[in-house]
C-alpha cells in the first residue's frame, strides 16, 4: 500500500516540458529523473544562458532541445514557451557572500521570476512550479524567531530573514507566482502554480556547499574546525536528486488535479496549486556528522577545537562588519576565495531549526528515492576529485 502511494516513477500526459535553469545543478538532476523515472513526456526544453552539456549519467529516454534566452530579458523568452505544457522554474542566483549583489538578485530572482510566469500566461501554459528555498518560508519558526514585533504585519524586507537578501529575494519571487494563479491566461484559464522550498542541496555538480567545506580544510592543512556545540545545532540538508524526484512528483500531481476539475470532480486528496512545500530527506542533521563523509573523501578530518559556538559567532560577525569597508578589488578576491564564512551563514549551519516534509509526503506523494548511503555512493566521484 505504501509503494502505491509514494511512485518510484510517473507517467505523464505527453507533457512538453521547458526548465529555466536546466544547464545549472539542479536543473541538471531534474533531467536525469525525468530521463529515469517518467513516462509520457513529449520533449524537456531547456532555457539557460549556459548551453546545455549532460554531466550525469543516464540514457537519453526523451528528446532534449536547448534554447539560448536570459529569463531577464523578456523578449528572448517567447521561442521555447510556444507549445510548451509545463514550467519548471530552477533559474536564480544563490549570493550569501560577505558582498552581497542586491541588484542582480533583485533581476534574476524576482524580475526574472515576472517575466516567466509572463510568458506563461501569454501562451496559455497552465502547469508552473518554482524552485524557492526553505530559507524563504515565512511561516517557520526561523522567520517568527527573526521577525521584530513591530514588523508582525509589515511588509517583507531583508532584516527579516535569517539569510538575508537572497531569501528575501526568493520569498519575493514566492508573492509572485502565487498572485500570478491570480490573473486568467489568454485562454481564460488560469494558471496552476505550485512552490518547492528544498533545504540546502549536496550531490554532483554541487557547486557551493561541499566544495567550500573542502576548500576551507584544505587551508587548514586537512583540518575542518569545530566549535564546542551543546545541543541539537545543524544543518539539514538534502541530495539534489531527491528534491529533483518532487519537481517531477509536481507535474504528476498537476495533471492529476486539471484531470479532476476537467472532470469537475474531487479527488481524495486536497489541492495543491498555490502551495508551497518544504523539502527534506535523510541526511543527516548534525552538521558535523553530515560532513565527515565528504572530508574523508579527500583524507581530511572534523578537529574538534575548546572555542565555544556563541565566541566563534561573534568573532565571525565582528570580521564581516570589519571587511564592509575593503576596496572594490578586495571584495571580489574575498568573495571568490573566503577567508571565514559570514555570520548569516555560520549561524544557520548551527541552527536546531528542522523543516517538516510532512506536507509533501501527504500531498505530493513524495520519499525520498535514495538513501543517504546512496547518495554519498553517487556523489562519491564527484567530491573526490574536485578541485581545492
Amino acid at each position: 500500500m505504501e509503494d502505491d502511494f509514494f511512485p518510484k516513477d510517473i507517467i505523464l500526459k505527453d507533457d512538453v516540458i521547458l526548465i529555466t535553469g536546466g544547464s545549472g545543478f539542479l536543473g541538471q538532476h531534474i533531467i536525469r529523473v525525468l530521463q529515469e523515472r517518467a513516462n509520457g513526456i513529449k520533449e524537456i526544453r531547456v532555457v539557460d544562458v549556459v548551453p546545455f552539456v549532460q554531466k550525469l549519467a543516464y540514457a537519453v529516454k526523451f528528446p532534449l532541445k536547448f534554447y539560448s534566452s536570459d529569463i531577464t530579458t523578456e523578449d528572448q523568452l517567447d521561442v521555447p514557451y510556444e507549445g510548451a505544457t509545463v514550467v519548471i522554474h530552477t533559474a536564480g542566483v544563490i549570493d550569501v557572500g560577505h558582498f552581497k549583489d542586491r541588484e542582480r538578485m533583485f533581476r534574476i530572482n524576482v524580475t526574472g521570476t515576472k517575466n516567466v510566469v509572463k510568458k506563461c500566461q501569454d501562451w496559455n501554459i497552465r502547469k508552473f512550479i518554482f524552485t524557492s528555498s526553505s530559507e524563504a518560508d515565512t511561516e517557520s519558526e526561523q522567520f517568527l524567531k527573526n521577525l521584530p514585533k513591530d514588523q508582525e504585519q509589515q511588509p517583507l524586507n531583508e532584516k527579516q530573514f535569517l539569510m538575508g537578501y537572497y531569501a528575501y529575494s526568493k520569498a519575493l519571487a514566492e508573492e509572485v507566482v502565487l498572485n500570478a494563479s491570480k490573473i486568467p491566461l489568454r485562454n481564460g484559464k488560469t494558471l496552476k502554480t505550485i512552490i518547492i522550498r528544498p533545504t540546502l542541496l549536496y550531490g554532483e555538480l554541487d557547486p557551493h556547499f561541499i566544495p567550500r567545506v573542502l576548500t576551507v580544510a584544505k587551508k587548514l592543512s586537512g583540518h575542518f574546525p569545530q566549535p564546542k556545540v551543546r545541543g541539537e545545532h545543524g544543518l539539514q540538508a538534502s541530495y539534489a536528486g531527491n528534491v529533483a524526484w518532487t519537481h517531477a512528483l509536481a507535474i504528476w500531481r498537476l495533471n492529476e488535479e486539471l484531470e479532476e476539475e476537467d472532470a469537475q470532480e474531487r479527488g481524495n486528496f486536497g489541492k495543491i496549486e498555490g502551495h508551497a512545500f518544504n523539502i527534506a530527506d535523510d541526511s543527516p542533521f548534525m552538521l558535523y556528522e553530515f560532513l565527515e563523509h565528504f572530508l574523508a573523501l579527500k583524507g581530511y578530518s572534523i578537529v574538534k577545537t575548546p572555542a565555544p559556538l556563541g565566541l566563534v559567532m561573534t568573532w565571525y560577525k565582528l570580521l564581516g562588519l570589519c571587511i564592509q569597508p575593503c576596496p572594490k578589488s578586495w571584495k571580489k578576491s574575498l568573495d571568490k576565495n573566503p577567508l571565514f564564512p559570514t555570520y548569516q551563514s555560520f549561524k544557520r549551519s548551527h541552527s536546531p531549526l528542522k523543516f517538516s516534509r510532512q506536507k509533501a509526503m501527504d500531498q505530493l506523494h513524495y520519499k525520498p528515492i535514495y538513501d543517504f548511503k546512496k547518495a554519498v555512493e553517487l556523489c562519491t566521484n564527484y567530491y573526490r576529485d574536485f578541485p581545492v
